[in-house]
């Protein structure tokens, strides 16, 4: 009879063992799966942030008034003159201007398409003013836009290849450009896009700076629109 108990207490025990380890085998399956929809959840995130989340649109630009010159530049310096800011410019590199600096004066009758309380140096300032103000000082700032990034928006390097396109095309023609960092891109021309170059030297060999979109096609290999072409000496 003890023995009997004996052997029946056993089999509870190893039971109760067994039953343990199921319970323990679920909880651990449980486990890994909660961990793998974190990792999912959080590749998802960052595959949906990518690289954009440093780079954000400008605010829609002004139209340039008409008769006005222009001047594009990373901000140098911005203090205050009395009710009015003044905003230092430095022309950057693949720009040409005829002057590496330039300062100007915005007040209340300025357009812009930004609070100049929240512009800050580096930014890059898209400038309209008198063309006939030829002064070395301060020249009234007509109108202004805060652009991409000067980094995100001048390409330099030299063209490989020029396809032409049928005028009644999205574009006028294509140019085939391998860029400073050895990558290739296609920048696709118009009536719109400017040339400070004779078209004679649109041609592979030469050396050009494009003042283009930041926005650029996903396509091999990748494409944006020239907004401005100019040889690089």
């Amino acid at each position: 009879m003890k023995k009997s108990i004996l052997i029946l207490g056993i089999c509870l025990l190893c039971a109760a063992i067994f039953a343990a380890g199921c319970l323990g085998g679920n909880d651990s399956v449980n486990d890994t799966s909660n961990n793998s929809s974190n990792n999912s959840n959080n590749a998802s995130d960052n595959s949906s942030s990518g690289n954009s989340s440093n780079v954000t649109a400008p605010p829609a630009p002004i139209s340039p008034p008409a008769d006005t010159a222009v001047y594009r530049g990373n901000i140098k310096s911005i203090t205050d003159e009395g009710d009015a800011t003044k905003i230092v410019l430095n022309q950057v590199r693949g720009t040409n201007y005829g002057i590496h600096e330039m300062t100007f004066l915005l007040d209340e009758n300025s357009r812009t398409n930004f609070e100049s309380s929240n512009l800050i140096i580096g930014q890059y300032l898209e400038v309209y003013y008198n063309s006939n103000d030829l002064s070395s000082g301060m020249r009234k700032m007509i109108a202004a836009n805060l652009l991409q990034n000067a980094d995100l928006v001048i390409y330099i390097g030299q063209i490989t290849n020029v396809h032409e396109t049928p005028e009644s095309s999205i574009h006028y023609g294509q140019i085939e450009v391998k860029l400073e960092n050895n990558s290739t891109m296609i920048f696709n021309y118009d009536g719109n896009t400017q040339f400070y170059m004779s078209l004679s030297d649109l041609k592979a060999g030469t050396n050009v700076s494009i003042y283009g979109n930041w926005i650029i096609s996903s396509s091999m290999p990748p494409q944006t629109d020239a907004y401005e072409i100019r040889k690089f000496p």
